[in-house]
């Protein structure tokens, strides 16, 4: 907070002050600034704009959960343990498609390791059985977790939004029972069918929220993309496999190592005063996290 007033100290001063622009860049000690000697009444004026500010935007301690967070260590383990395959000809995982209906079975399947060989289920009217994903299909609706649509569709190629994936995961979970529970999202009310999983969800830390940025909206009709699928498969292995209530990321499947915490550089505090150094607190090899940073600070006040 010390290390914030000193920079707004020296805007104000700017005018009558020139001051020599310097990027902060990896391994470089933040600038020390002298504070100038100001009037009380000009130090109150400067108290009042600071709390301003802070009015206008989150808790710094927020955008470091979100903005420090990544799934890529969900895409590692169902890229190596075969739950999640990348294009056949550039390798590439496509973590931002979103996730088809069929897709979804699969991934889901293979994280239990359910066999889907001996699957008896009725098949839909757009399912023919010469296709790759037909046991799967056949086990979820002979296990019920699937039933379709009303015109006995099942619409494999069709994305699933958010809700819709929550609840077929949980339902083959066997040891998740969800139950509604107080959150305060505000585009996931009581009356839908989905509340019960979704907040559940929430609650338990059992999705990734990246998505929503400091926003309290979910969107739950959205559709959930392969490295969010990928997220969740994740966190649910992890529960199932280390006893736990809810998600906790020191723990890890049972299937890979743990996780290494990253220790980063930056505190909280210093997330807003030394903007272009938070490439720091990134690894640089996500480059689509680089530029989501790098746009979220040119709107953040300095």
């Amino acid at each position: 907070m010390k290390k914030l007033m000193i920079m707004v100290l020296a805007c104000f001063f700017a005018v009558s002050t020139t001051v020599n622009a310097q990027l902060i860049n990896p391994g470089d000690e933040p600038m020390l600034i002298s504070e100038p000697e100001i009037s009380d009444e000009e130090f109150e004026a400067i108290l009042m704009e600071m709390e301003e500010l802070e009015a206008m935007q989150p808790d710094p301690e927020d955008y470091m959960k979100i903005y420090m967070s990544n799934y890529d260590a969900a895409m590692a383990w169902a890229f190596e343990n075969n739950i999640l395959t990348g294009d056949g000809e550039t390798g590439d995982l496509r973590p931002y498609d979103c996730v088809k209906r069929a897709e979804f079975l699969k991934m889901l399947y293979n994280v239990l390791k359910v066999d889907t060989t001996d699957a008896k289920g009725e098949l839909f009217t757009d399912t023919p059985s010469d296709q790759w994903y037909i046991n799967f299909v056949r086990k979820a609706r002979e296990k019920g977790t699937i039933e379709g649509y009303s015109d006995g569709s099942f619409r494999p190629g069709t994305c699933v939004n958010r809700a819709e994936a929550i609840k077929i995961a949980f339902l083959e979970f066997p040891e998740i029972n969800p139950v509604a529970t107080a959150i305060d999202y505000d585009d996931v009310p009581e009356t839908e069918w989905y509340y019960k999983y979704v907040s559940y969800a929430l609650a338990n830390n059992l999705v990734g929220t990246r998505h929503i940025y400091y926003l309290k909206v979910y969107n739950p009709g959205v559709a959930m993309t392969r490295d969010e699928f990928a997220e969740m498969l994740y966190r649910l292995k992890t529960v199932q496999d280390n006893n736990l209530d809810s998600y906790d990321d020191y723990y890890a499947p049972n299937n890979i190592e743990p996780v290494e915490v990253k220790d980063y550089d930056l505190e909280p505090e210093e997330f807003f005063e030394y903007g272009t150094s938070l490439l720091m607190t990134v690894d640089t090899h996500n480059q689509n996290q680089i530029d989501q940073l790098d746009s979220f600070l040119a709107m953040t006040p300095a």
